[in-house]
């Protein structure tokens, strides 16, 4: 056993902050900071294996934890390990989209430490018994987690460390004992299995790999020989001596590679220390210092590479020194610099916002991931997404990100209720359940509506209602500018059942290819910003109602109501527009948010004298079964969708004072109100209009 951690210790310094899944396109972060809770929201105590930042074996039993060791090449899917309710911490990957996903063990704890671009192949580690050896493992959703073994032949005794995959997944590197229990890097595939890739110069020390190209055929890693040294392997060259940061012999280590591994990344002991510096390795030019932030005396760290290898990130000291270290980001042109100063630079409002460490980078250069601490928790450390390139620069975090889809999803569950409450002005609303056959308009404003309705009876007891509108009104983030709106009822009204009888009524309305506006607002440094775009939305409904009306006398009813609705909101795809206003744009497939409404109704109608008529209703709704068609694409995040909706109750109140002109013609005035939480808001929509009597 006094091999066992030999792996692990040899990386000490560099694993806990490098991208395991070192992938030219990746986003990568090692994300400790990022907790996005436990699985299955488990608070309670589970035993533990994690390979922590000192890369020892650590066991035991923690409370709520939660532990994530990267992000998938594309920076979508977060892996790692936590704690569930069995009561044993298992491997995870997490999305915006779907949540946890518990990828289960090899019969022990189980940690998550790689993954493939797209976050579907995972690799890691499992115990193979609740306090036993640890073997690789490889996952598919398809196939489960699969024991890749070690490259010793007492598998019971011989432990191995899956640390990363190529972007396809079909190849998975790290370090495991042989059986003279000597740690060895290994690159694994289904055809070949686990294949010993040996030592720089075939040393009788250890190895270990890090990280691995995109198409699975470059290695990169250390090699211990008297020192660590780090290492470049392909099948037709072996294990390569990258060298040193100058001519003294000392540590170094290779952490990443680009899209086809001619450039490699990491840190190497300049002169003869103890500062280490990133490096950046080309065949032709070697390992080449890419110095610290200002070029002050202080150590840096490559962590992660662009896919054509002109983007380096990592953290360096910055020019105030004082051994504090800031997010990094090089290129040929200008060298080291504080990717805090470049956002500064390019207009960001960085006050209170310090940005550590970037992590990983995209393929194109243009996002940078990493953690910091931001105004509001100056003290603990989140991951954030920061972006520089064309017009756009910018940077936010991921919940700030979600939590703005989560808004808009709101604002769009408000745009149906608006348009419900405004509909059923259509409808008679606001007058009485019993009356004669006639026609009107209206104008309304809160929403600026114009609109004509009556109603005209088929039957002494079979009543249609109905009417068109044209208007445009703004609710918490949705501005629709043109809705035509058509709305219509049978009422079922057997009135010669006397003054007191039941009635009842089904109806519809659509509002079809409204022009709609949406914004959302999410952090963008220490402010906000907004993205906005505009689309197509079409409402559509339908109701049935059950009630009863009582005549209390010739000039007073009172009525109340059970309603069920059914409503649906198509909106049409759409992309926001980018630019510094909108650093970290979104795009919008097509979707339907649903939503069922129960409502209880109650109004009571009276006639002043012979010419002023007083209306007055009421009641409460609430939402079931809502659910929200938002499938979003945001740029440096990736799909981000809308959780379903809780439901919600809210009040909606209204009434009229009609002046009657004669017998015929009557003059209004309504107002129709919505009081709800605020993740309905409260609205009031009032107007003026005119009946006339058939």
């Amino acid at each position: 056993m006094r091999r066992t951690y030999r792996l692990l210790a040899a990386c000490a310094s560099l694993y806990a902050l490098a991208p395991v899944a070192a992938f030219a396109q990746s986003t990568s972060t090692t994300a400790t900071v990022v907790d996005p809770g436990t699985l299955g929201g488990f608070t309670g105590p589970a035993a533990t294996f994690d390979i922590s930042d000192d890369f020892s074996s650590a066991s035991g039993t923690r409370t709520n934890y939660s532990k994530a060791y990267g992000v998938s090449g594309d920076g979508i899917t977060l892996f790692g390990t936590s704690v569930q309710s069995s009561g044993t911490a298992h491997a995870f990957t997490w999305t915006a989209a779907r949540g946890f996903v518990d990828l289960g063990t090899l019969g022990g704890a189980s940690v998550a430490m790689g993954s493939s671009a797209d976050g579907a192949v995972v690799a890691g580690t499992s115990r193979l018994s609740p306090t036993g050896i640890w073997h690789a493992f490889r996952w598919t959703a398809s196939g489960g987690m699969v024991d890749l073994g070690s490259l010793g032949t007492n598998q019971a005794r011989n432990y191995s460390v899956g640390t990363g995959a190529s972007a396809d997944g079909s190849v998975i590197v790290g370090g495991s004992w042989t059986d003279t229990t000597i740690d060895r890097a290994f690159r694994w595939t289904a055809a070949t299995g686990m294949v010993n890739l040996g030592t720089i110069g075939n040393a009788g020390d250890y190895s270990d790999a890090l990280g691995v190209s995109a198409d699975g055929n470059v290695v990169v890693g250390l090699s211990f020989n008297t020192t660590r040294r780090a290492f470049r392997w392909t099948a037709a060259t072996g294990m390569v001596d990258l060298g040193n940061i100058g001519s003294t012999r000392g540590d170094a280590v290779a952490t990443a590679a680009n899209a086809d591994g001619a450039v490699v990344v990491g840190k190497s002991i300049i002169g003869t220390g103890p500062d280490s510096h990133a490096f950046r390795w080309t065949a032709s030019g070697g390992m080449a210092d890419l110095g610290t932030i200002g070029g002050v005396a202080g150590n840096s760290t490559a962590f992660g590479v662009n896919g054509d290898g002109s983007v380096v990130v990592g953290s360096s000291v910055f020019a105030n020194g004082n051994a504090a270290t800031h997010a990094m980001v090089w290129t040929a042109a200008n060298g080291a610099q504080d990717l805090n100063v470049l956002l500064s630079n390019a207009g960001v409002n960085m006050t209170g916002v310090n940005l550590i460490v970037a992590r990983g980078v995209s393929s194109n250069g243009q996002f940078f991931a990493g953690s910091g601490f931001f105004p509001g928790a100056p003290t603990d450390e989140h991951a954030y997404l920061a972006r520089i390139g064309g017009s756009s620069a910018g940077v936010t975090t991921s919940a700030s990100v979600r939590a703005s889809i989560a808004l808009l999803a709101e604002s769009r569950r408000t745009q149906m209720i608006t348009q419900g409450v405004l509909a059923s002005v259509l409808t008679g609303r606001n007058e009485q359940v019993n009356c004669g056959g006639c026609i009107g308009g209206y104008i309304s404003f809160g929403s600026v509506t114009g609109g004509a309705h009556g109603r005209h009876s088929l039957t002494d007891a079979v009543t249609l209602i109905g009417g068109v509108s044209y208007g445009e009104y703004s609710e918490r983030g949705a501005s629709i500018s043109s809705s035509f709106t058509l709305a219509a009822a049978l009422r079922i009204d057997p009135a010669h059942m006397g003054s007191s009888r039941p009635f009842a009524e089904i109806g519809g309305v659509v509002s079809p290819n409204q022009a709609s506006d949406y914004a959302r607002t999410y952090v963008n440094g220490a402010g906000t910003t907004t993205g906005r775009g505009s689309t197509r939305s079409t409402n559509y409904s339908v109701h049935a109602t059950l009630g009863w009306v009582t005549r209390l006398s010739p000039i007073d009813e009172i009525a109340a109501t059970l309603q069920a609705t059914q409503s649906w909101q198509r909106v049409d795809g759409y992309a926001e527009a980018t630019g510094a206003a909108n650093p970290f744009e979104a795009a919008f497939a097509d979707g339907t948010d649903k939503m069922t409404i129960l409502s209880a109704n109650a109004q009571f109608t009276h006639l002043f004298g012979r010419r002023l008529e007083f209306n007055l209703n009421g009641g409460v709704s609430r939402s079931i079964q809502s659910s929200s068609g938002i499938a979003a694409v945001v740029a440096g995040v990736g799909g981000v969708g809308a959780a379903p909706p809780p439901g919600l109750a809210w009040f909606e109140t209204g009434g009229r004072l009609g002046y009657r002109l004669n017998p015929r013609i009557t003059i209004d005035a309504f107002i129709n109100a919505v009081l709800g939480p605020a993740a309905i808001g409260s609205s009031a929509h009032g107007g003026l209009g005119f009946r006339v009597s058939l």
